[in-house]
């Protein structure tokens, strides 16, 4: 038996750091997207037998700290299952990129085993999906979504326009952890219009979707590491609608009006160590 997901990367078109929790986790409000840029996973189960993993394309784990040899753990745990699994990824999403890459890898594979043996409610699979990462139950929705708390609450959102998103990852890798430590020694942080935002998708509004995109993070890795903040100028100096980072980074992505003019910008851009992506918003 084989089972088949997409897993979507997502994108950050609002992600605002409301601050510290006493757990120890950051207060968020998101806006977040999932878009064409996908990993394929493929689950091949057999009656019994031991697990592996494997894959191909861009580099990730290939042992017990995946993410989606996780997922499955999680699924089965407590179950009295034992299947066999093999579990391979064709991995397109970058890691280290703020594109949710792992995390959607995660939520695949607990839609292709709730799909084949439906063990768990809704609640119950969302659930499993936060304990394995704060964006894990939105890649599991996917869509368009706002997202509070630790990325767990989540209320459906008009998706994105059809538009064309060019989705850019520089070299450098971003520690998360490290960065989400800066901000809070940070003074004063940017704050994204999350109301106007909805508001922006809500009517269908591209360009004015595109003026307020916005991340916490961003000043910060822009001033930490370089190849961010030259990445988004040399966005913003073709003609898009706007351009952010997604996540903690270093991936930044820039939307315009559709898939042409995010073409002939990728053309514009002259970094051979920049992995460029022409996507679309997927609903």
């Amino acid at each position: 038996m084989i089972l088949s997901e997409h897993a979507w990367a997502k994108l950050n078109l609002g992600l605002d750091i409301l601050g510290l929790r006493p757990d120890g986790y950051h207060e968020l409000e998101m806006v977040m997207q999932t878009v064409s840029l996908c990993d394929e996973v493929n689950l091949t189960l057999s009656p019994s037998g031991p697990w592996s993993i494997c894959g191909s394309g861009l580099p990730m784990p290939l042992d017990e700290t995946n993410l989606a040899w996780r997922a499955a753990e999680a699924y089965f745990a407590g179950t009295g299952l034992h299947p066999g699994l093999e579990i391979r990824v064709e991995k397109r999403i970058p890691s280290q990129a703020g594109l949710g890459g792992g995390s959607a890898d995660a939520a695949a594979v607990l839609r292709a085993l709730q799909r084949h043996y439906g063990l768990y409610s809704q609640e119950k699979l969302e659930t499993l999906a936060l304990s394995l990462g704060s964006d894990v139950p939105f890649c599991l929705l996917g869509g368009c979504r706002l997202a509070r708390g630790r990325g767990e609450q989540l209320s459906e959102l008009p998706a994105l326009p059809d538009c064309g998103i060019l989705i850019v990852k520089p070299a450098c890798a971003i520690s998360t952890g490290g960065l989400y430590r800066a901000t809070d020694a940070e003074p004063k942080l940017p704050h994204p219009d999350t109301a106007a935002l909805t508001k922006a998708l809500g009517k269908g509004d591209l360009p004015a979707v595109g003026k307020l995109l916005c991340n916490s993070f961003e000043p910060l890795a822009c001033r930490l590491y370089p190849e961010v903040e030259q990445l988004l100028a040399a966005l913003k100096q073709t003609r898009c609608l706007g351009a952010a980072m997604t996540g903690s980074g270093s991936a930044c992505f820039a939307i315009y009006e559709d898939a042409q003019a995010a073409r002939e910008a990728l053309e514009t851009l002259s970094d051979p160590n920049w992995l460029c992506f022409v996507a679309n918003s997927v609903s």
